[in-house]
């Protein structure tokens, strides 16, 4: 597993392992591997896990039974979704659209790319460019060059 670094690990393995239960790689009920089994397969260190474990289990995600194993939560697809959708909108979607704001991405470009199909995104770039290149300023002059102005100090 490769891990990023702008998030704590064990929340990454959270999320790796409700993603399993999202895919519906995990049933409700069904046992999940154990601390020290998943710690060696990502090679991570077995508290890391227990660590996420932990964070699952306050959650509702996973129970323990204890001296068998962690489980599935029979309503854990549930809860599972509903923290992944808080933690889209709290923290992917502002980037998203932030993002979208620079480029001059519309959700109806998302919505024509989504509809082509992921080999369509060339031919839209494509004709994006095209397309910004062919509009004019408010005054109706050519647009400039979008190329960063050097801030002072930074001249060489």
């Amino acid at each position: 597993m490769e891990f990023r670094h702008d998030q704590a690990i064990y929340l990454q393995i959270a999320d790796h392992l409700s993603e399993r239960i999202l895919s519906g790689s995990w049933k409700p009920g069904e046992r999940i591997p154990s601390i020290r089994e998943l710690a060696e397969t990502i090679e991570v260190n077995p508290n890391t896990v227990m660590r996420s474990y932990g964070y699952l289990q306050e959650l509702g995600i996973i129970y323990n039974q204890r001296g068998i194993g962690y489980f599935v939560a029979d309503d854990a697809y549930d809860k599972t979704l509903q923290l992944k959708k808080r933690s889209f909108v709290r923290r992917e979607l502002p980037r998203l659209f932030r993002t979208m704001d620079l480029l001059h991405l519309s959700c109806d470009d998302l919505k024509k790319l989504r509809a082509q199909g992921a080999h369509a995104g060339a031919a839209f770039l494509r004709d994006a460019a095209s397309h910004s290149r062919r509009q004019s300023t408010p005054q109706g002059g050519p647009t400039e060059s979008r190329t960063p102005r050097a801030r002072k100090g930074n001249q060489p």
